[in-house]
């Protein structure tokens, strides 16, 4: 099991930028022309959410970094 790596000011901004960009999907704002592009940016949201509500960022663990104070 992963062990939190993230700092609460982390998991805010990263959900800050996650609620904006589902609005910014969900309102068809036109920089998410292309299917593929709006795909993309939906995944990375998702995957954003995800981190911070677990307060695991993946690519954090695998360079073995932590915004956590010790």
């Amino acid at each position: 099991m992963l062990r939190r790596n993230m700092n609460n000011t982390d998991r805010v901004i990263r959900l800050i930028i996650s609620i904006t960009l589902y609005g910014a999907l969900i309102s068809s704002y036109p920089i998410f022309g292309s299917f593929i592009i709006s795909m993309l940016v939906f995944i990375f949201a998702t995957i954003n959410l995800v981190a911070t509500f677990s307060g695991v960022c993946l690519g954090y663990a695998a360079f073995k970094l932590s915004t956590l104070k010790k």
